[in-house]
This record gives C-alpha cells, sequence and structure tokens, in this order.
C-alpha cells in the first residue's frame, strides 16, 4: 500500500473524533490475539511513522475512555436489536455508527455519570456490550469472518447525555434495571452484582410522587424517620389474594374514593 493511502486511512479516522484518540494496530482479521498490547499505546506511538504505517496494514482499534478523549461505544450484537436501539435513541442515529459482521457499534462521547464497562443481555441472551474504560474497538479492517468492517454512519462522534439513554425492554446490564430497562444511579447499586443476579431478582419497587401522606411529614413534602424498609414492610401481604388491599392508597378509614 502506497504512503500516502496509509495516511489517507489514519486521517480519515482520526477525523470521525472530536478528540485525539489512541488507535491499536492489530493484525488483518484479528479483533483480538496475543501479542497485542494495545492497553499501552500512547499519544507518542501516535507520532510515530513507523507505527502509522502498521496502523494502515492491519485492522485498527480505537481505545476508549479518557485515554481517547472519552469516547465509548455500545455493541449491539444483531440487526434487529440494532434497529430498535436506535428507534428509542432518535438522537444516536446522528452519531457515528460503524458495523462488523452483525449488529453495530455506536459511538459517541457520554456525558454526566458513566458506569463502568459491561455486557448486556435481553431476556437472559447475549445483547451487547456497553464498552468504556478499559475497552478498545475495532473500527477498520476484516473482520473474524471475513466481511469489511464499515460504516452505517459516517459521520463524526456527538456527546450525548448517558442518562438519557433508553433500552429496550428485557436488556439487563449491571446498571439497569432488570423489568424496565431504565438507568439506576450507581448510588443504589449494592456489590455484590452481575447479570444473572439481575434477571433473577423480583421486579424492582419504585417510589413516585405524590407519596401517600401518612409517609410524609408535615406540610414539608419529606420523608420521615421511617426507612424504607420499614414503609415497605407494610405492603407485605401476609394472606393468600390480599395483594389488591395493597395496591392502591383510599385515604384514611371513612373518606372514600
Amino acid at each position: 500500500m502506497k504512503t500516502t493511502a496509509k495516511t489517507d486511512i489514519v486521517n480519515y479516522l482520526l477525523g470521525l473524533f472530536a478528540t485525539a484518540v489512541l488507535l491499536v494496530a492489530w493484525p488483518r482479521g484479528k479483533k483480538g490475539c496475543k501479542g497485542v498490547k494495545w492497553s499501552q499505546v500512547t499519544a507518542q506511538d501516535m507520532m510515530d511513522p513507523a507505527y502509522l504505517d502498521e496502523l494502515a496494514e492491519g485492522n485498527i482499534g480505537v481505545i476508549l475512555g479518557p485515554a481517547s478523549g472519552g469516547i465509548a461505544s455500545i455493541d449491539i450484537d444483531d440487526d434487529q436489536g440494532a434497529e430498535v436501539f436506535l428507534a428509542l435513541n432518535p438522537d444516536l442515529k446522528e452519531t457515528l455508527r460503524t458495523r462488523g459482521a452483525r449488529g453495530c457499534n455506536i459511538w459517541f462521547y457520554p456525558e454526566g455519570e458513566v458506569p463502568a464497562s459491561c455486557k448486556f443481555k435481553r431476556n437472559g441472551q447475549a445483547w451487547g456490550e456497553w464498552r468504556w474504560v478499559g475497552d478498545q474497538t475495532i473500527i477498520w479492517g476484516l473482520h473474524p469472518s471475513g466481511v469489511l468492517y464499515g460504516f452505517q454512519n459516517a459521520t463524526q462522534a456527538i456527546r450525548h447525555p448517558f442518562q438519557k439513554i433508553q433500552f429496550p425492554p428485557g436488556v439487563t446490564a449491571k446498571f439497569l434495571s432488570a423489568n424496565t430497562a431504565s438507568l439506576i444511579p450507581s448510588s443504589i447499586i449494592t456489590e455484590p452484582q452481575n447479570t444473572e443476579e439481575l434477571i433473577d431478582r423480583p421486579q424492582s419497587v419504585v417510589l413516585r410522587a405524590p407519596l401517600c401522606p401518612s409517609f410524609l411529614s408535615e406540610g414539608n413534602g419529606v420523608l420521615n424517620g421511617e426507612t424504607l424498609e420499614t414503609l415497605l414492610a407494610g405492603t407485605i401481604p401476609t394472606q393468600r389474594h390480599g395483594n389488591h388491599e395493597f395496591a392502591f392508597y383510599a385515604g384514611p378509614p371513612g373518606q372514600g374514593a
């Protein structure tokens, strides 16, 4: 390959990001193999002509997280899953999106509180990955299946609040509710916790305003000294067919609906 062509490939990829990113040189047709110390790539390597030539000879990955200015990717394993996800998150249709053999990788700069890298499942089956610090994603080259990596949306990666992301029902991860696929603030996640535990857990309990008046202190709308466990203890039925008695608040005795 001519030197000019090599330079063009690397420069083109770098232009897809608003920040300086670290690129990883992989053997062609590989996305993981022994001998590639990708986590040790530095900004100095990115200024080495010999390293840039090596990049253009094979597959090229992008190191994710602060080392590359905060870029991340959501890897979705299949085409249908990608279609559903993008329908729920139309803003992310506008960001850089690449594809290997199936599904896609959605590249963006997450803003706000960002969870650690982890795998997704949907209804107990592998669905994809959230890739952040400690990960890298292939963006260019030959997929191990024999197809070329390509661009579904060849535009620059955007910035997007992580907390705005919606996941399809049934998708689980360490930072997602097993039932609603809504984001869980990290402050209420306890360890240890993994995807399998989330799948097997009973339905989440979510307190929504307005709360029952008996749970509030007088006039200020602040929960009194009772703990969450105390509040929930009174909602647990002690006899069969008693769920309906705890499902609705009808007001103090003598005040009908």
